[in-house]
């Protein structure tokens, strides 16, 4: 069995918790290749995940097709189902056949804007909660 190893640059997760449930206020993580924001739910009582991901690539390449991951299951058994259409495909690949006619409307004017950026995420996610 064969790993791979993700750096992660930062990860802040800021959560309320409630009647044995931690409502997402804050998280993000941030990696060389992506920063990925996230909401939903945790429920410590019988340890389910509900988590909605959103991935904002940081260079153009297969996993810009990604628009969102979906984390169930457990603590101790996550599961992470990623939404991709057949159309964003489609559009991609003609797009990339054009020399990228069309890619900003494709692919996201936020995606490509983040493309090489090097601000910290968490730097940022931190200043808007005030620390």
């Amino acid at each position: 069995k064969s790993t791979t190893t993700v750096p992660i640059n930062c990860f802040i997760g800021s959560f309320t918790l409630k009647n044995g449930m931690a409502q997402v206020k804050t998280f993000v993580f941030d990696s060389p290749q992506a920063t990925v924001k996230g909401s939903g739910t945790i429920n410590l009582s019988n340890e389910s995940i509900n988590l909605d991901l959103s991935p904002y690539f940081k260079s153009v390449g297969p996993g810009t097709l990604i628009r969102n991951a979906k984390m169930t299951g457990t603590l101790s058994q996550p599961r992470v189902s990623l939404t991709v259409t057949a159309g964003t495909f489609i559009k991609t690949a003609i797009g990339v056949a054009t020399g990228g006619v069309g890619l900003v409307g494709i692919i996201g004017a936020e995606t490509l804007a983040n493309i090489g950026a090097t601000n910290n995420a968490c730097a940022k996610a931190l200043k808007v909660q005030g620390r």
